[in-house]
């Protein structure tokens, strides 16, 4: 069915493995009742050829993670009050690929540890900000905060900014 503008209540996440030619518009909330650890909030998992709206992940250890993510776009992914806002690593184990290339949209982070950490991004276009890390549900713990964490990505911009004075970290 049509599930723009709805908000939804999930019990754990959507596995998004292997996914593609997946088409959503318009708003959808994808919103755990309160913090959840170990949780995965929209897991994009290995998959391509894919558009989303407006997209709101809350109350997750990481809102939106992704391995071998390519030809997808987005609106806005929008995390909020989790660990990590928004995570692509194709270096990570049952990754399809070793980079996410092809990739068009905004990561708006609300209240995260680490805002976006992103590994062999290429030929890409990311902008968004990260804000309200003292927020975040472990904010009273000794991890170290970063609001970006970029490795090993090749002809990409990336415009990202972050309303906190913290470490960026660009590799």
């Amino acid at each position: 069915g049509d599930m723009s503008n709805k908000t939804i209540i999930i019990p754990k996440y959507i596995d998004g493995s292997f996914n593609r030619n997946i088409y959503h518009t318009g708003k959808l909330t994808l919103k755990f009742s309160s913090y959840t650890p170990n949780s995965i909030g929209m897991n994009l998992n290995n998959q391509y050829n894919c558009s989303y709206g407006y997209i709101t992940v809350e109350n997750c250890e990481t809102s939106f993670f992704g391995k071998s993510v390519f030809g997808t776009s987005w609106d806005v992914f929008h995390s909020k009050n989790a660990l990590k806002g928004f995570v692509l690593n194709p270096l990570a184990s049952q990754s399809a690929g070793s980079a996410c290339t092809s990739l068009i949209g905004s990561v708006y982070v609300d209240g995260a540890k680490f805002g976006i950490e992103v590994t062999n991004v290429m030929y890409s276009n990311i902008d968004g900000y990260v804000q309200g890390y003292y927020q975040a549900p472990v904010a009273g713990t000794d991890l170290a905060i970063a609001l970006h964490i970029i490795n090993g990505c090749q002809s990409t911009r990336f415009k990202l900014g972050g309303i906190e004075p913290t470490a960026h970290t660009f590799k």
